[in-house]
């Protein structure tokens, strides 16, 4: 009887669904736990049903199965960028906490930058950002008045909601509310926040120079005449 052996492209194929199932399974502990607990390497293995041999030998390292992953998440939200764009205000909001997608690669790009990753692309499809905040400026949505650096308004906000989304579970238990109660009322400040970006800078009051409280002295002087 003739032994089979597999073929090239079906030892491809096995491997291809065995570091999808590896990543997948590093993405669900990571939903599952939160990026605080960390990542053991043993827990992924045992989710993804093969031995921690497994993952060097497909990853190499710790750090690259956290980048693949980092791509999976980056490929996930560039299906939701390619939805009908909304307005500036809903674009940004819709990445302020609610299902755990909308991390974005928060969780996975938070144990990178542990892990001492120099090279971590920290806000993929950054031109397609930028172009959209400039329509905003055309809009009206963004006022001249905050438009002299988009970039650092892109980053500002980005970073706001990534740290909200990274610790919103810690941040709720420290309020003792519900995480969706936190993230309705975190929508409703941004939101008034990012409404703000549509008004003109308001002036600042002029201050009026008042006169200098006179001396003792010069108080007795001004009696005496």
């Amino acid at each position: 009887m003739t032994e089979h052996v597999e073929s090239p492209p079906a030892q491809k194929r096995d491997r291809e669904q065995t570091e999808h199932r590896i990543v997948q399974a590093a993405l669900d502990l990571l939903q599952r736990d939160g990026v605080l607990a960390g990542l053991s390497l043993q827990d992924v293995a045992e989710q993804a049903g093969v031995s921690r041999g497994n993952i060097y030998n497909y990853f190499g390292t710790r750090r690259e199965l956290l980048r693949q992953a980092l791509r999976i998440r980056y490929l996930e939200l560039g299906e939701r960028l390619g939805s009908p764009v909304p307005a500036f205000v809903d674009r940004k909001l819709r990445f302020v906490g609610g299902p755990s997608e909308n991390l974005y690669g928060t969780d996975v790009l938070s144990l990178l930058v542990l892990d001492g990753d120099d090279d971590i692309v920290a806000m993929p499809f950054f031109e397609e950002a930028m172009t959209g905040m400039r329509s905003s400026v055309e809009v009206g949505d963004i006022h001249p008045d905050h438009a002299d650096d988009l970039e650092a308004l892109h980053i500002a906000i980005s970073a706001t909601t990534r740290g909200y989304n990274l610790l919103r579970a810690a941040y709720a238990n420290q309020l003792d509310v519900t995480i969706d109660e936190l993230d309705e009322r975190i929508r409703k400040v941004m939101g008034h926040w990012l409404a703000q970006m549509a008004k003109p800078t308001e002036p600042q009051p002029t201050e009026s120079l008042s006169e200098e409280p006179l001396s003792d002295e010069q108080l007795s002087e001004e009696n005496s005449t």
